[in-house]
């Protein structure tokens, strides 16, 4: 009967994420075939907005991009809004980012941000929620998520994303998503959702190769590569008939970018402003050392120790190393972090994790979110925040034993056992 019951469970999980799926694609395919509404009322104060700082640019981009011009070009912005936008402005994801968010991005600006944030929030909620009782406590009755709820609304990474109208919430949605359905064997699903996380691939280096590594020794995981190519192909058609130009136009400008510019939240720009201060320039090739060395790492070991993946608990640490060793990311790219976030309150929340772990985790998270918000008050620079995943890192490593065993099976269905 239980086997039964997991097929039956696993079946009707498989159908949620299709029924989600193929609502998405509905209503961005809708959004796209609708005229944007026009919005007389935009000033310059859209650029400093809260909610619509980085919005805007999405918002005035995909107006560009449904004329046919080039929405990397913030001169057709200006032009067409009227006042001065900097080059900076411009959005950096591909065009597909357009179709994804199209029937909000309808709407006039101050509804579109508004819209916009409660759909941030709605992300952040659902998704700690559907990792509380779809993996941590897949094959028992959770305990109360109250907390677990309110750190993923007030996690310092995610308020930094709803205020800048960011996208980081979709890709933590995504993420989830598709971590859940590789735990439970879903991997067709799993390719679907991975293919959303492309609006940032630079983020998801690790989570890669780790699938590569899942199709290598499963031959049903190979199912992602399908799930994959369908996912990216439903994502890109509409968008790239519409504006066939905007492909190589997001290339062009992915290759202009100037890293050695930005003062980004990693520990890259520490290390290229001390090789500055040391005199000896500030070389490219810092951006890349660790992304490289983390894919020979992550390689080697795969390929000696060929270990057997638990989704439901590698994945969230994979997420925030990737972050670490990305070539660049900012604040609000390290929502990422809250699937290990509520991976570490779940195990605060287990009555099967020692009452003295519980009591050290809840204390340690609680101390974690005042020092990023006192600091973050203090030094507003994206460059001081660089800290933050790997204080989460360290406290995965500290607490890691005490996780709760069955973990690594609840969510996957027998034949995944």
């Amino acid at each position: 009967m239980d086997a039964q019951a997991g097929i039956a469970r696993r079946a009707g999980l498989g159908r949620t994420h299709g029924i989600v799926a193929l609502a998405w694609l509905c209503a961005a395919t809708a959004g796209m075939l609708l005229a944007p509404s026009p919005d007389p009322t935009v000033g310059p104060d859209a650029l400093r907005q809260p909610l619509q700082i980085d919005f805007f640019s999405y918002w005035s981009g995909y107006r560009v991009f449904r004329s046919g011009l080039n929405p990397y070009d913030t001169r057709n912005s200006a032009s067409a809004f009227g006042f001065e936008i900097p080059c900076n402005r411009a959005p950096n994801n591909p065009p597909w980012l357009f179709f994804l968010m199209a029937p909000i991005l309808n709407l006039p600006l101050a509804p579109a941000s508004l819209l916009w944030l409660g759909i941030e929030v709605a992300l952040a909620i659902g998704t700690t929620l559907w990792i509380w009782r779809g993996l941590l406590f897949a094959a028992r009755p959770p305990p109360s998520a109250s907390v677990a709820l309110a750190a993923s609304a007030l996690a310092v990474p995610v308020v930094l994303a709803m205020h800048y109208g960011q996208t980081s919430m979709l890709l933590v949605a995504a993420a989830t998503a598709a971590m859940i359905a590789l735990a439970q064997g879903h991997f067709f699903w799993a390719g679907v959702w991975l293919s959303v996380c492309t609006l940032k691939p630079h983020l998801f280096l690790i989570p890669g190769l780790l699938a590569c590594h899942e199709m290598c020794r499963n031959p049903r995981a190979r199912w992602v590569l399908g799930g994959g190519a369908v996912g990216l192909t439903a994502i890109t058609a509409l968008p790239l008939a519409m504006n066939p130009a905007a492909l190589g136009q997001w290339l062009d400008i992915s290759a202009r970018v100037g890293l050695l510019d930005w003062k980004t939240s990693c520990l890259q720009t520490w290390i290229r402003l001390g090789i500055r201060a040391l005199g000896l320039g500030e070389p490219a090739w810092i951006c890349w050392l660790f992304p490289v060395v983390a894919a020979i790492v992550t390689i080697a070991y795969l390929v000696i120790r060929r270990p057997a993946i638990a989704w439901a608990t590698a994945l969230p640490p994979a997420l925030v190393l990737s972050l670490v060793c990305a070539p660049y990311h900012w604040s609000y790219d390290q929502a990422l972090s809250l699937p290990l976030q509520t991976q570490l309150l779940g195990a605060a929340a287990d009555r099967d994790v020692p009452v003295r772990d519980r009591r050290a985790i809840v204390i340690s998270v609680a101390i974690l979110f005042l020092l990023a918000y006192a600091l973050k008050a203090a030094l507003p620079n994206e460059m001081y925040f660089f800290w933050y995943p790997f204080a989460l890192l360290g406290l995965w490593v500290r607490f890691r034993r005490a996780f709760p065993a069955r973990w690594r099976s609840d969510a996957a269905g027998p034949e995944m056992r």
